[in-house]
């Protein structure tokens, strides 16, 4: 009960410091499928939705279940309780990954609260929690409860027993999410199958693989059906790896400080590691799994290998950041009832807290970061140095070595604003934000809601729009079938193929000016430089009904197009029948 309560309390701050939205963010691609079956006639006539394969089944079906069980009405709220149960089991499995690891609930807490309040990012997108219910989200945590499994299973005399729980909890794990179902047998199968080689016992190994294949089978079946066949062009799926998607797939692309994080605080964590404890064996061994199978996202972002980089084996970096941040949270407490007594103790203490606070931005350009701030670390690490080298210690020698290490990773970070020169600017900086610790933004509504509303309005539910390609909440929030937006690209080689083409269209362009996150904002100016004449001719020529151009070209005719309405960003037009003399052929 006093597990639960303290997961309830984490799951209210994570709320508080991760935000919530709804139909919003990755929810605007993955409730297509859902929505499907819930409302009728839903975007007749939308591509996307309709002839584009769809991977997220159970996701559905859980979403589904919730619209079920509470109504239209009350669907919204239902989405957020399961959201805070959602985080509450999170921060449930964190606990019982540090207590089945003997760490104890300071380390937990502490790894929670920098997750939070810090970086809640793992490497190339990978989150703690997006905010809002996803199946990722899902996945991660009865993933880390197997990883609590494997540990608590170690040495006990029941060793059977969490063998098979291990393999029930990554079903689980693999029933929410296809990434999971791949990756967690990556990581704990090797560790399961060394203790069963060491004990000579195979029969839990078999339960375990048998009562993983049940539970992920949904997801299971789903991956051989989508990703092992039926695909005519699979080397296009680099379309969606390397152009829409870089920054999860491109290591060119990738924020640097996603690296810097964890080898930090694998740095600051190495007392830790070095302790002589009976847990740290298998701390190291979890360690050493989930860097492994990361290790394959940074050999597949680095070679563009299509193969590896869709397994997206970047997930596993938040694992392996709460075993990180775990040691390194042994390693504060142990040099803070040190502090006293030991001055080396005390310095590297400070350099790892003030280091901490460098990293509390996505991005490490730090610009707007206090001068005394930036150098902070460096004065307490070279404090530390300072005492080190009046002791004769090797305890102390190692924790010098230890802020040598870690002050090289951010004494750049530090320097660098001085010099003008942008060290690791991410390419996601619009969405940065300083500091975590204010909170974010609650958002159940569209930005442009007041469009959206007179859209579902005034035009009839079949209408079909084409919209400039950055207007990512179209399709959800108006409930209208769009062309092509950003957001929705295919995983697959040959509707990758026709989402190129769909893109290229809207922007009148031959191929793709830039990539990633810019390629929304390039893509949106593109269209918006378009006469009025040519997005009427392009929205005819694709079947739409509708299409929308920036207000301030008002000035503009289209021919056979009528102005509907719009607001100050925004116009909507309607295609008017051609006249005999101008319809193809006539």
């Amino acid at each position: 009960m006093k597990a639960w309560l303290t997961s309830a309390l984490g799951a209210g701050f994570l709320f508080f410091q991760l935000g919530y939205g709804f139909e919003n963010g990755d929810q605007l691609q993955y409730l297509l499928l859902p929505y499907r079956s819930i409302y009728p006639q839903f975007l007749p006539g939308d591509w996307f939705t309709w002839q584009t394969e769809h991977y997220h089944v159970t996701y559905a079906w859980i979403v589904e279940g919730l619209h079920a069980l509470s109504g239209e009405a009350a669907f919204p709220y239902a989405m957020l309780l399961a959201q805070l149960a959602t985080l509450t089991v999170l921060c449930f499995a964190i606990l019982r990954v540090s207590h089945a690891l003997r760490y104890g609930l300071v380390e937990a807490a502490l790894a929670l609260l920098v997750f939070g309040c810090v970086r809640e990012a793992g490497i190339a997108g990978s989150l703690l929690n997006h905010g809002r219910l996803l199946p990722a989200d899902l996945a991660l945590p009865p993933f880390l409860l197997a990883c609590a499994s494997w540990a608590e299973s170690r040495g006990a005399e029941r060793w059977s027993r969490g063998v098979l729980m291990t393999g029930a909890w990554l079903g689980v794990s693999g029933f929410f999410h296809a990434n999971f179902a791949v990756l967690g047998p990556l990581v704990l199968g090797p560790l399961v199958l060394e203790d069963s080689l060491r004990t000579r016992r195979f029969a839990p190994l078999l339960g375990m693989t048998g009562l993983y294949t049940l539970l992920a089978s949904p997801t299971l079946l789903l991956i051989a059906r989508s990703f092992l066949s039926s695909d005519r062009a699979p080397a296009a799926i680099a379309i969606t790896l390397f152009v829409r998607s870089p920054h999860h797939y491109d290591l060119a692309s990738i924020d640097p400080a996603d690296f810097c994080w964890p080898l930090f605080l694998l740095c600051a964590g190495i007392p830790s590691w070095f302790a002589r404890s009976a847990e740290r064996g298998t701390r190291l061994r979890l360690l050493v799994a989930t860097f492994a199978v990361v290790s394959l996202a940074f050999l597949g972002a680095s070679l563009h290998s299509i193969t590896l980089d869709r397994l997206f084996a970047w997930r596993m970096s938040v694992p392996m950041l709460l075993l990180l941040l775990l040691a390194f949270g042994e390693t504060t407490c142990t040099l803070w009832r040190a502090r006293r007594e030991d001055p080396v103790a005390l310095a590297w203490l400070l350099a790892c807290i003030a280091s901490v606070g460098m990293f509390a931005r996505e991005d490490l350009a730090l610009v707007a970061t206090p001068l005394a701030l930036r150098c902070l670390p460096i004065a307490a690490g070279a404090l530390a140095l300072v005492f080190a080298a009046r002791a004769s210690r090797t305890r102390n020698v190692l924790v010098a070595a230890c802020a040598v290490l870690s002050l090289a990773f951010f004494a750049q970070v530090a320097v660098a604003p001085l010099c003008d020169v942008n060290v690791g600017k991410s390419n996601r900086s619009e969405i940065a934000h300083w500091p975590h610790l204010l909170g974010r933004r609650i958002e159940l509504r569209a930005t442009q809601r007041e469009l959206y509303e007179h859209i579902r309005k005034w035009t009839p539910s079949d209408a079909r729009f084409l919209v400039p390609p950055g207007l990512i909440d179209f399709r959800i929030a108006a409930r209208r079938a769009v062309f092509v937006d950003w957001k929705c690209a295919p995983m697959r080689g040959d509707e990758a193929l026709e989402w190129k083409r769909r893109m290229l269209a809207a922007m009148g362009t031959r191929d793709f000016p830039i990539r990633g996150y810019q390629l929304r904002r390039a893509a949106d100016a593109l269209y918006g430089a378009r006469p009025l004449a040519e997005l009427a001719a392009l929205a005819r020529a694709e079947g739409m009904t509708y299409f929308i151009a920036a207000t301030s070209k008002y000035r503009e005719r289209a021919p056979f197009a009528s102005r509907v309405f719009g607001d100050r960003l925004y116009t909507v037009y309607a295609l008017e029948p051609l006249p005999a003399a101008n319809r193809p052929g006539g």
